[in-house]
């Protein structure tokens, strides 16, 4: 009973329109991209975005699968900064790949 009550308490709560929106991570975007086989807009930290194909997608989530988890939250805080570090980081997919 008091669980319950403890619930409908947390999701009647307000929000702020910052907690409101919580923005996709790159790495969520691209594991959505490998999954649907579409091609998706990601959006980086920095404001940028661009097109993204599943390929790609694909090739980035099979290395990143492959790091430990320091090297894996580096990738990914790499691809998450903008278009610049994303695009090294294909490179680098493609060449260990």
């Amino acid at each position: 009973m008091y669980e319950a009550k403890k619930l409908q308490s947390f999701y009647n709560t307000e929000l702020d329109e910052e907690e409101k929106f919580i923005p996709e991570g790159v790495v969520d975007t691209l594991k959505k991209i490998q999954k649907t086989r579409k091609e998706m807009q990601i959006k980086f930290k920095n404001g940028q975005s661009m097109d993204v194909d599943p390929k790609t997608a694909g090739m980035l989530m099979d290395v990143h699968k492959q790091l430990n988890s320091a090297n894996a939250r580096k990738f990914q805080q790499s691809l998450e900064r903008g278009q610049d570090h994303f695009m090294k980081m294909v490179d680098f997919a493609g060449s260990v790949a």
